[in-house]
C-alpha cells in the first residue's frame, strides 16, 4: 500500500511539473503550497495508521499555515519586474497613487501600505497582507489573474523540471525500497 500511495504522489508531482513546464505564468495561493508540503511531509506517518497524529499535529499546523500565508501569492514562471509592472498598471487604471521603492509598491494615502515582491529563480512571491482588508485587494487579484494567469512566459520553467525530477526520484526510491 505504501508503494502504491508513493507512486501516486510521484505521478502527481510529475503531472504538476509537466503543467508548470508549459512556460505559462501561474498564480498560486501560498496557503495551497503550504498545505501540499505539510501533507507530503506527514504522508509516512499517516500511512502508518497514526490518525491521532493527524488530529493533534496536522490539523493545527494546517490552520496555522492558512493564517500565516493568507494574502501571499506565488507567480510561477515570472519575474519581479513583470509582476510589478502588472500591479502598477492596474493601480494606474484604478487611479490609486503609489510609489515604487526597491522591490515594493507603496500605496499612497494617509497610511503607507506596502505590496512587496520577492523573487527566487523564476518564481515571485507577492505579499498583499497589508491591503487584504481594502476593497482594492479583490479587484487587484481579479485583474492580475485576468492579466497574467496563463500568459506565455519566455523564462525557462525551472520549477516544472524540479517537480518532474522530484516525482521521478520518489517513484524510483519506492521501487528500489520495495525490491530490497
Amino acid at each position: 500500500m505504501h508503494i502504491t500511495v508513493s507512486i501516486i504522489v510521484g505521478v502527481i508531482f510529475i503531472l504538476t511539473g509537466i503543467l508548470l513546464s508549459k512556460r505559462r505564468i501561474y498564480i498560486i495561493r501560498r496557503e495551497y503550497i503550504a498545505i501540499f508540503i505539510m501533507l507530503f511531509s506527514t504522508l509516512p506517518i499517516i500511512l502508518n495508521n497514526r490518525f491521532s497524529f493527524v488530529w493533534i499535529v496536522f490539523l493545527p499546523m494546517t490552520l496555522l499555515a492558512l493564517t500565516i500565508h493568507k494574502g501571499r501569492f506565488t507567480f510561477v514562471n515570472a519575474t519581479t519586474p513583470m509582476t510589478m509592472d502588472a500591479v502598477t498598471a492596474i493601480l494606474d487604471d484604478k487611479n490609486i497613487t503609489h510609489l515604487i521603492e526597491h522591490e515594493q509598491v507603496v500605496l499612497g494615502g494617509h497610511k503607507r501600505l506596502i505590496i512587496s515582491f520577492q523573487q527566487s529563480m523564476n518564481t515571485v512571491e507577492m505579499d498583499l497582507r497589508e491591503i487584504s482588508d481594502l476593497p482594492i485587494y479583490k479587484e487587484l487579484l481579479d485583474e492580475l489573474k485576468h492579466t497574467l494567469n496563463g500568459k506565455r512566459s519566455t523564462l525557462f520553467p525551472l520549477a516544472g523540471f524540479f517537480m518532474i525530477g522530484l516525482g521521478m526520484l520518489l517513484i524510483t526510491m519506492m521501487v528500489v525500497v520495495s525490491r530490497s
